[in-house]
Order: C-alpha cells, then structure tokens, then sequence
C-alpha cells in the first residue's frame, strides 16, 4: 500500500508524500469499515474530541481549511447527527461544534482502524528511527 516509486528525495517531498499515503490509506479503512467519511470530516472529529465546543473558524484556522471546506464538513457531520452547532453564549453570530454522543462514540470505532495504518506504515522502522 505505501509504494517506493518516489521520485523527489527531499525531507519536504517524503514527509508530504508520506502523510498523503498515510491518509489515502486510513480513507480507505474507513471505506472498508463501513464509514463513508473524508478526511475534512475525520479532522474535524478528531480536533473536537481533543477540544469539543470549538467554534467554526477555529477550526478552518486550525486545519488550514477555508470557510466553505469548513462549512461543507460541518454540514455533513451535522446531517451525519455527529455534531451540533450551538451559538456561542457571548457572540451569538458565532457558532460552536459540538459531539453529540453519536461524535463521540466514533472514536472508539475508528481507533482500530488508525492503528492499523500507523502500525503498517511503520513496520521494519526501528523505534528510536521513529523518535528521529
């Protein structure tokens, strides 16, 4: 699954190339799982699980993603029942995601399949490489 056929060898081109393949390859567990999700909709849940009630441009500026990829991944979480937007009481024109229980259960289903593609992606590679 992650192939050698890389023609840039620089420290930049690899780690990029690395991270894409990585999440192609997570993508596709999911796919398999039954989970029909992209990887916007898998980073947010992933920042709110860290810190739920994050407002939406947080996020976007958190994930470098602009206001309509945002506004996209939320939607669908959303109709998904993953998240709720809940109006922020200080800034009622800002808006808060939150998990619902349905959001927050989805990290425990999902944890297998994000080990599996770390634990492939990182076979043969000695530990103290890994901490390099």
């Amino acid at each position: 699954m992650f192939e050698q056929n890389i023609q840039d060898h620089t420290l930049g081109s690899l780690v990029g190339r690395t991270a894409k393949l990585m999440a192609n390859a997570l993508m596709e567990k999911f796919r398999e799982g039954g989970y029909e999700m992209g990887m916007d909709h898998w980073l947010v849940l992933v920042h709110l699980w860290h810190k739920d009630g994050l407002n939406q441009q947080a996020l976007g500026k958190t994930l470098g993603r602009n206001k309509t990829i945002m506004t996209r991944a939320i939607n669908w979480l959303e109709e998904e029942s993953m998240v709720v937007r809940i109006a922020d009481q200080h800034d009622r024109r800002l808006k808060r995601i939150f998990l619902t229980k349905k959001g927050k259960d989805l990290r425990e289903e999902m944890d297998p399949f994000v080990k599996s593609v770390v634990e492939e992606a990182s076979a043969g590679v000695a530990p103290q490489d890994m901490k390099t």
